[in-house]
């Protein structure tokens, strides 16, 4: 079995659901990618934080967060809350 970092776990639960989620998906989704430790007592709160290293990833709106590498493949209707944003 592959051993994951929190960060390469929220990675891979936002491939899983086309390279974007909402908190509320990855506070279900995280957990329970396999190979991953949570030696926290609030594993959402890590989550909140690790989303927010721009390295990996981008907020689209309150709540909603992208991984950079699939920013070009994302469905059409999430691309259009990005322009939205802009």
């Amino acid at each position: 079995m592959k051993k994951f970092t929190q960060t390469q776990a929220v990675i891979e639960a936002m491939k899983q659901n086309g390279g974007y989620s909402t908190l509320k998906e990855l506070y279900t989704a995280v957990p329970l990618v396999e190979g991953v430790t949570w030696n926290t007592k609030t594993p959402e709160a890590t989550i909140r934080r690790i989303v927010q290293n721009e390295k990996h990833f981008f907020n689209i709106k309150a709540g909603l967060w992208a991984l950079n590498e699939c920013k070009d493949t994302l469905p059409d209707e999430i691309k259009q809350m990005i322009q939205e944003q802009c």
